[in-house]
């Protein structure tokens, strides 16, 4: 059977997946989920400016070992099967490997057949993503609003470090909204840290927020959830 079916973004987060390691059927559709979905760039390592084109995603072994559940062994031998099956073409680096999904648009809804994509999306543009189809909308609905503004700050931190506070974020129950990631962008300007720098320092400190008064040395004394 022919078509698309739609998956939103940090489907597999969920509390009844926690503890379960990621099938390689799966491995596959996180990355195809979180390649770009266009042309940018990604901050790695300690400030080195990555571009990534669309369909591209810059990762680490340690990195996808640790989402996927594997151990690092069992993350090459299977990025090395993609590559040997042409579903990926990998750029190894110091920093890590650029990787580019193959047919991406097929994934991702360039060539749909049989009216599909038409059909699936109520008239949409033929080939738009999802995130296309979202920024591209002018209605008024609060929930396109917000859906563009969360595409827009996930493209200012590296993917895995957006995939890993999602995930957090999820864990603690508190919706990732546009509202939450301005007032974490606005305590780390009063801290004098970046927005990237505050978002590693609460995942590590586990906070579900970031303050300033956190950072400057009062600490955390009770969780803060942005709203």
């Amino acid at each position: 059977m022919a078509g698309y079916i739609k998956l939103f973004r940090g489907w597999d987060e969920a509390c009844v997946f926690k503890d379960e390691p990621r099938s390689e059927r799966e491995a596959w559709l996180w990355l195809i989920e979180n390649a770009a979905w266009k042309s940018g760039t990604r901050l790695v390592g300690k400030g080195t400016v990555v571009n990534v084109a669309r369909g591209q995603i810059h990762l680490a072994e340690r990195t996808l070992a640790r989402i996927w559940g594997w151990d690092r062994k069992r993350v090459a031998r299977f990025i090395k099967r993609l590559e040997n099956a042409q579903m990926i073409t990998p750029h190894t680096g110091p920093l890590g490997t650029l990787v580019t999904i193959c047919n991406y648009d097929k994934f991702q809804g360039e060539g749909a057949t049989n009216g599909a994509t038409k059909g699936a999306t109520n008239g949409a543009t033929k080939g738009a993503t999802q995130e296309e189809r979202e920024e591209g909308k002018k209605g008024n609905k609060k929930t396109n609003k917000e859906n563009f503004d969360l595409s827009a700050w996930s493209e200012r931190l590296p993917s895995d470090l957006w995939g890993d506070f999602k995930k957090h974020r999820a864990a603690k129950r508190a919706p990732i909204t546009a509202t939450a990631l301005k007032g974490i962008e606005r305590e780390a300007a009063k801290a004098g840290i970046s927005f990237e720098r505050a978002i590693r320092i609460l995942l590590e400190r586990g906070w579900t927020g970031f303050k300033a008064e956190w950072h400057n040395g009062e600490g955390a004394k009770r969780s803060f959830r942005q709203r």
